[in-house]
């Protein structure tokens, strides 16, 4: 009951302060190469398996055919977390149902992933803010979800340690697009 979730949801906390200790340390990432392409059909499949009413699209970005590989070098296990923490707050942010799509594509020497929702989004004014420590966008919102302020920071932080970057913008007809870019070589 209510003692099992609370301990979960604290369990989870230690682990995010944990990963973002280790980020802070700078501790060497195992890197190898990724394929974008396969991590983003296995946040498919997670996003799916939290939320069957979901239809989510793999697409190209700037309406390309999405690639057949998107390789980077990177430490797997961390990439696994950004997209898992994005699928998170996709389910946790967005009516159950809602469509999402995950466009993948290439620009010059940069991979590009793009998460789109078609939730609440997120007021211009908070998406510089989203990625500190502990900050939530509506407080209200977020104690309801269960939100610890975390999950964006790890994003964040994951991604500088690969020389990358995340931002935020509106998603077409309403919602949130999480654009990652990672350097391809």
């Amino acid at each position: 009951g209510r003692i099992s979730s609370e301990s979960s949801r604290m369990a989870n906390l230690v682990e995010d302060l944990l990963t973002l200790a280790r980020l802070d340390e700078g501790r060497p990432l195992d890197i190898t190469d990724i394929d974008l392409v396969k991590l983003a059909d296995n946040a498919i499949f997670d996003l799916q398996a939290l939320d069957p009413t979901r239809t989510v699209g793999l697409i190209g970005t700037n309406g390309h055919t999405p690639p057949m590989t998107l390789v980077v070098p990177g430490d797997r296990d961390r990439l696994s977390q950004v997209f898992t923490n994005l699928i998170g707050n996709i389910v946790r942010y967005t009516p159950q149902g809602s469509p999402v799509e995950i466009a993948l594509g290439r620009s010059a020497d940069t991979a590009i992933v793009e998460l789109r929702d078609h939730g609440p989004g997120i007021d211009e004014t908070d998406r510089g803010r989203v990625f500190e420590r502990f900050y939530r966008a509506d407080s209200s919102r977020n104690r309801k979800s269960g939100g610890s302020g975390l999950g964006l920071a790890i994003v964040s932080g994951i991604l500088a340690a690969h020389r990358g970057n995340v931002s935020l913008t509106k998603t077409k007809g309403g919602g949130l697009t999480v654009r990652i870019e990672l350097p391809t070589a």
